[in-house]
């Protein structure tokens, strides 16, 4: 628990695990690999990748606001609460990347941050994940407390996708 907050390279690893089970492709690959004694997650450079602070000042592409609505559904669906612009990456095609989980999967019930839009197709992907299936592809680095927190925050987004809905239209969602 440095500085207060829960860590563990194993989240690291669950979010990877979790990436390819929703075929999001936003975070590298993360295994597990013991180095030195010590037991830590291994994730595939990314190259050439810029910072998120070096792309903020330029024109994004169509694309980046259905990017950053998944980023933000995920760390609801997994409670990351550090996301921050040292854990964003973007390639020379705008394409996003999703680093350091290691603070994520927390058994917390509240949303991460507040979405502004939905990616049907992607929320679609995040329903169908019933809690079986969370257990089979995260049990070797999440314990059932925390997949059944995903479970919990799921309905909770429901919630409020349905509220943006009624206040927004479906169409502006």
């Amino acid at each position: 628990r440095p500085w207060g907050y829960w860590e563990s390279y194993k989240s690291k690893i669950a979010a990877y695990e979790l990436d390819k089970l929703l075929g999001m492709g936003m975070v590298p690959v993360a295994v597990e690999k013991k180095w030195n004694r010590e037991t830590a997650a291994a994730i595939l450079w990314l190259s050439p990748i810029h910072p998120w602070k070096e792309m903020e000042p330029k024109p994004k592409p169509a694309k980046w606001v259905r990017q950053v609505s998944r980023m933000k559904m995920f760390d609801n669906f997994i409670c990351n609460k550090d996301r921050n612009a040292g854990n964003l990456l973007v390639d020379d095609d705008w394409n996003l990347y999703l680093i350091d989980h290691s603070r994520a999967f927390l058994t917390d019930r509240d949303m991460a941050v507040k979405m502004q839009t939905v990616d049907r197709e992607f929320w679609e992907r995040i329903q169908a994940l019933d809690e079986a299936t969370l257990a089979a592809g995260l049990a070797n680095w999440e314990d059932k407390a925390s997949i059944r927190a995903m479970v919990t925050r799921r309905e909770r987004m429901k919630v409020e996708i349905g509220k943006l809905v009624a206040a927004n239209g479906e169409a502006n969602v």
